[in-house]
C-alpha cells in the first residue's frame, strides 16, 4: 500500500474517493418520516406561524435547532422543502468527508481506509441524507477533530473548540457528550489568559438558544426529551433495551459497530486522540442508558 501511495498522486485519488462516496449517497438518498417533524416547524416559521408544531401552541417538537435554522434559511430562498433538504444534506455530508480527507487523512492509505469505513457502515450511508441533522453533526464533528488533533502541545484554539462543541450541542443537545472530555481537558490544563471568557464566548450561541427556549417554549429541552426519558420507566428497563439495541446493531449493521470500535481503539493509542475516543465511548454508554435509538 505504501508503494502504491508513492506511485500515484494523492490529491486526485482523494477526489476520486470523494466522488465515489458522493455517488453512493446520492444513489441511496431518501427522506425519513421523522424529518417532517422538523420540516413542519420550518414551514410554520417561514410562513409566519412561529417556530412550532401547531401555530397556537409553543412546543418544541424538534430536537435539532441548528439544522432547523439552516433548512429554514435555505427554504426561505427556494420555497421547496424536499429537494432543499436533500441537497443540503448531500452537500454538507460531502463537505464533512472532504474536510477529513484534506486535513486528517493525509496519506493515500489513510484516505482509502477512511472511505472504506464510511462505505461499510449502513447507518452512516443511510443518515448522510434522510432529512435529519446527521450531516451537520458529521461536519461539526469533523471540524472539532481538525481543530483538536493538530494541537498536540501548546495552547489550543479555545474559542473555536467551544464554539464548535456548542454548535454540536445546538444541532443535537446530546452530542455534547462526544466532545465533553476534550472540552473538560481544555478547562483543566489550558493556562492561557481569559480561558473561561473565551470558552463562554464560544458557547454563546448555545446559551442564547437555551434562553430563547426557556422564554418561548417554557422549557430548556425539546419536547422529545420529556416524552422519551421522563416517563417513569425503571432505569433497568432502559439499560436492557439499550443493550438489545447494541446487539441488534451488531447483527444488522456490523460495519457501524466496527467503525465505533476502530475509532475507540485507534483513538486510545495517541495521547491527543484519547479525549475524543473517550467521548465516543461515553456516547455509546449514553445511548444504552437512554434505551437505544428507535431508528
Amino acid at each position: 500500500m505504501t508503494a502504491l501511495a508513492g506511485m500515484w498522486p494523492v490529491r486526485p485519488l482523494k477526489i476520486g474517493l470523494l466522488l465515489l462516496f458522493l455517488l453512493v449517497i446520492v444513489r441511496l438518498g431518501w427522506m425519513a418520516d421523522d424529518a417532517y417533524i422538523s420540516f413542519r416547524s420550518v414551514w410554520n416559521w417561514v410562513h409566519g406561524y412561529g417556530l412550532t408544531w401547531n401555530p397556537v401552541e409553543r412546543v418544541q417538537a424538534f430536537s435539532n435547532p441548528l439544522w432547523v435554522l439552516l433548512i429554514a434559511a435555505v427554504f426561505r430562498i427556494t420555497g421547496e422543502l424536499y429537494l432543499t433538504a436533500m441537497t443540503v444534506s448531500i452537500l454538507v455530508t460531502v463537505l464533512a468527508v472532504a474536510l477529513v480527507l484534506a486535513r486528517l487523512a493525509r496519506t493515500l492509505p489513510q484516505a482509502l481506509a477512511f472511505v472504506v469505513v464510511l462505505l461499510s457502515a449502513q447507518a452512516i450511508l443511510d443518515f448522510s441524507t434522510s432529512g435529519l441533522e446527521n450531516p451537520l453533526s458529521f461536519l461539526l464533528a469533523a471540524t472539532f477533530c481538525v481543530l483538536w488533533l493538530p494541537s498536540t502541545s501548546g495552547e489550543r484554539p479555545v474559542f473555536r473548540l467551544f464554539l464548535t462543541g456548542g454548535l454540536m450541542a445546538l444541532n443535537r443537545l446530546d452530542l455534547i457528550v462526544l466532545v465533553a472530555p476534550a472540552l473538560a481537558l481544555v478547562l483543566l490544563t489550558d493556562k492561557g489568559a481569559g480561558l473561561w471568557r473565551r470558552a463562554a464566548l464560544g458557547l454563546l450561541p448555545l446559551l442564547v438558544w437555551e434562553a430563547f427556549s426557556i422564554v418561548y417554549y417554557g422549557f430548556p429541552f425539546p419536547n422529545t426529551y420529556y416524552a422519551k426519558l421522563a416517563t417513569g420507566i425503571p432505569r433497568s428497563a432502559y439499560l436492557e433495551q439499550g443493550l438489545l439495541y447494541l446487539l441488534d446493531a451488531a447483527v444488522r449493521d456490523p460495519g457501524l459497530v466496527m467503525t465505533v470500535l476502530l475509532g475507540a481503539v485507534i483513538g486510545g493509542r495517541g495521547h491527543a486522540r484519547r479525549p475524543l475516543a473517550l467521548g465516543v465511548l461515553l456516547y455509546v454508554a449514553y445511548v444504552v442508558s437512554a434505551g437505544g435509538d428507535f431508528m
